[in-house]
């Protein structure tokens, strides 16, 4: 129940053929789990709403930090590549001078 009125808040409100809404077939039903059905629709719309757009930031953050991290990685990737061509070109300018002064 709390994963249906988080993705669609507004079912809270939806009526059925017979213009009953949720909360009245809950507080009708025999179910072992009425009380949980009782309290998921007591919390009422606006706090689905609010966990809705939570999930929903949630997903746009957990979206960017992956892509932080894959830039992250390339620049890594990049930075390690020109640190070696630089110790590459050090190591044969000493090598140069050693073979100047030898």
């Amino acid at each position: 129940v709390n994963l249906l009125l988080t993705a669609f808040p507004e079912s809270i409100d939806v009526k059925d053929r017979k213009g009953r809404i949720p909360l009245v077939l809950a507080q009708a039903s025999s179910s072992q789990h009425k009380d949980a059905y009782l309290e998921a629709l007591g919390r009422g719309i606006l706090y689905y709403y609010k966990q809705a757009a939570a999930t929903e930031k949630a997903a746009v953050l957990a979206e960017q930090e992956a892509i932080f991290e894959a830039k992250l990685h390339q620049i890594q990737q990049a930075h390690q590549h020109e640190l070696a061509a630089v110790r590459l070109e050090a190591d044969q300018q000493q090598n140069g001078h050693r073979v100047k002064i030898a």
